[in-house]
């Protein structure tokens, strides 16, 4: 995904968010499960935190992960 994204990178004024919402979005995977992205947000904002990453960009990164529940 990365690779992909990556020629658009000049495009992203919040780039680091969008890597770490890729390396996060499926940290949680267990097809038996339905709540995976919820888990994925949450060890994301968790982990994120104790780097001081932005309060803002933290909270967008949930938001990504979040969407690819739906692939929105």
């Amino acid at each position: 995904m990365v690779s992909e994204l990556k020629v658009y990178k000049d495009t992203f004024a919040n780039w680091d968010t969008i890597i770490f919402a890729i390396v996060y979005h499926d940290m949680i995977y267990d097809t038996l499960k339905s709540n995976n992205e919820e888990r994925s947000a949450e060890i994301a904002s968790t982990r994120l935190k104790k780097i001081s990453f932005p309060e803002k960009e933290t909270n967008f990164c949930r938001q990504l992960i979040l969407a690819t529940k739906k692939h929105e």
